[in-house]
């Protein structure tokens, strides 16, 4: 290996470490799912976890809804981290990637903290009051984000995020005014890969892979 070169291998590493955390959240997710005993809003006595009648964030309790322990609690945690985690990190940092104003940058670096933070508290006694200020944190993240993409003449990017945003917001609005109940589990999922795969997809395409100490 040449000189500087496992540095840089480091360095790519962590600037794509959102790119990674969604790919290892998705991971412990199936894992987790696997795992769940049963039990969901639609039959308590069901078998194994349902994509369209579970939520996700069911798969952070210690005990199933059919009341059996779930083995799968720490894989989901674990992937709760990763992807707040990678989000938070990422939106973060898009001031260096995108040029924008220096009142954008700092909103955008607070709310993706929280985002964040957020994110990766929403299991256990947490679960509510995290999750609330996911909600809100998040909206406030994508809608900087939206404005700093369109400054940079990122257009695609920028159509992807609005996808995202709306399927995030209508799925608040279901969630807190319960509406659809019976719909709220899968679509909450359609919601999150759209975010997840967005911000994964702009991680590899905005990424700057060099070696900081080069000078290039």
């Amino acid at each position: 290996m040449k000189p500087g070169a496992e540095k840089f291998n480091l360095y790519a590493v962590l600037e794509l470490f959102p790119a990674l955390g969604i790919a290892v959240y998705f991971v412990l997710f199936y894992v987790a799912a696997a795992l769940y005993p049963g039990g969901s809003q639609a039959d308590l006595k069901s078998t194994g976890y349902s994509w369209i009648h579970n939520y996700w964030c069911e798969l952070m309790n210690p005990e199933a809804m059919n009341g059996q322990p779930n083995p799968g609690v720490g894989y989901a945690i674990i992937a709760m981290i990763f992807a707040g985690s990678a989000i938070g990190v990422f939106f973060y940092r898009l001031p260096l990637y995108c040029r924008t104003t220096v009142l954008r940058a700092r909103v955008i670096k607070i709310s993706a903290a929280l985002t964040g933070l957020s994110g990766v508290l929403l299991f256990g006694d947490f679960h509510n009051p995290a999750l609330l200020c996911f909600s809100i944190a998040t909206l406030v993240t994508l809608l900087v984000a939206l404005a700093i993409l369109l400054e940079n003449g990122r257009t695609g990017f920028m159509a992807a995020g609005l996808l995202s945003l709306i399927l995030t917001q209508i799925n608040n609005v279901m969630y807190y005014l319960r509406l659809g109940v019976e719909h709220i589990p899968w679509f909450q999922k359609v919601a999150i890969t759209a975010v997840l795969i967005w911000v994964a997809s702009m991680n590899v395409r905005l990424s700057r892979f060099k070696d900081p100490t080069s000078g290039g």
